[in-house]
């Protein structure tokens, strides 16, 4: 049996921005009342995860990819960027005509903001401020860039310390090589004493490939790309098939 499941929130927990599946968070209500630790892992900031919070009932997550860790009533991780790095991506931003986002525990800053909204529909720009609201002296925990692809490669000279990750078709995520989902999944099941061979994960991004090599179980969604797939263990339906629902009534967890 499973101890800890672990799930990605959009495209895996969430059809849509905060939209779960109720045959989902009946699963999450069963597994709980089993027991079983529930836990979410997001390239998401903590801002974003409060909501989740709130419709799951799950309080424990690991955040922009490991950058941040919500365990147990606290914060037990964060990840600040250094000033120099957040002064060289606005630099390489506004010379390739890109665009980039800070992210902290107050929330998401973005400078073009409207002219990004009209060319991004991410659900993310709905709820961002201006990056004049960000202090001199306030952290960053997360960065994003919105660009294309081809664009990617003016990024190259951050990649011996930084990942990038893409998360949207016109975007990625950047975090510390030294932190992922996995990593911050691996120390709260350490601190409940669950190994790996007894967590379930389920994901649908590339972010979620180390997470799903790591779990004993992995299970990528329907809606995943075949390398996300070929990293899993098992392939379920889409969220909104009832693929979480799925797998566990099929693995006897609920």
């Amino acid at each position: 049996m499973y101890k800890l499941v672990v799930f990605d929130i959009d495209g895996t927990l969430a059809v849509r921005w905060n939209e779960i599946p109720e045959t989902t968070l009946e699963t999450i209500r069963r597994l709980k009342e089993r027991g079983i630790h529930c836990l979410m892992a997001t390239g998401r900031g903590s801002v974003a995860v409060e909501e989740m919070v709130r419709l799951t009932g799950i309080e424990d997550y690991v955040a922009l990819n490991g950058q941040y860790i919500f365990y147990g009533g606290r914060v037990t991780y964060k990840y600040v960027y250094p000033k120099e790095v957040t002064k060289r991506i606005a630099e390489i931003c506004r010379e390739v005509g890109c665009y980039y986002g800070f992210i902290n525990e107050r929330g998401y800053y973005i400078p073009d903001l409207d002219e990004l909204r009209g060319k991004h529909g991410s659900p993310i720009l709905t709820s961002v401020k201006t990056i004049d609201d960000l202090g001199e002296d306030e952290e960053v925990n997360q960065i994003v860039v919105f660009c294309e692809k081809e664009k990617y490669s003016y990024f190259d000279e951050l990649k011996k310390d930084y990942i990038m990750t893409s998360w949207h078709t016109g975007g990625f995520d950047m975090h510390i090589n030294t932190r992922s989902k996995a990593e911050g999944v691996r120390e709260i099941a350490e601190d409940l004493g669950i190994g790996r061979d007894e967590i379930l994960c389920f994901g649908d991004g590339e972010n979620d490939i180390e997470l799903l090599e790591y779990a004993g179980m992995g299970v990528a969604m329907g809606s995943a790309g075949e390398k996300v797939k070929k990293a899993a263990d098992l392939v379920t339906e889409a969220a909104e098939e009832n693929g979480i629902y799925n797998i566990c009534r099929k693995l006897g967890m609920i």
